[in-house]
């Protein structure tokens, strides 16, 4: 599962080669069957374009102020929207998929 997964964030990688990177800055949820403020976070990600309207990759880093273990470090992907971006990622650090939502300063 792990090495579909990662083959699968790299291919995503790979589509968005020829454009400008991108970056998140937004609100993270783990997912783990439980809702709690355990699991929401503080996420920064790079992304695999700066374009509006587009498929992207992402990595990135977590911060979860509430849980046991504070950081995670992920890699997803997502839609960027106008100057706003949605993700879904897996954490490797948290062992769990994670949504994220944020800004974006998308270009047209």
């Amino acid at each position: 599962m792990k090495k579909t997964l990662l083959a699968a964030s790299l291919s995503i990688f790979a589509m968005g080669a020829h454009a400008d990177p991108g970056y998140m800055l937004g609100v993270t949820y783990s997912l783990d069957g439980q809702a709690s403020m355990k699991n929401l976070g503080f996420s920064a990600k790079i992304l695999t374009s700066d374009r509006e309207d587009k498929w992207v990759g992402a990595a990135g880093v977590s911060l979860f102020p509430w849980a046991d273990r504070k950081l995670g470090l992920d890699v997803g992907g997502g839609y960027t929207f106008n100057d706003s971006t949605a993700l879904v990622s897996y954490d490797f650090l948290q062992a769990k998929p994670l949504v994220s939502y944020g800004f974006t300063d998308t270009n047209r």
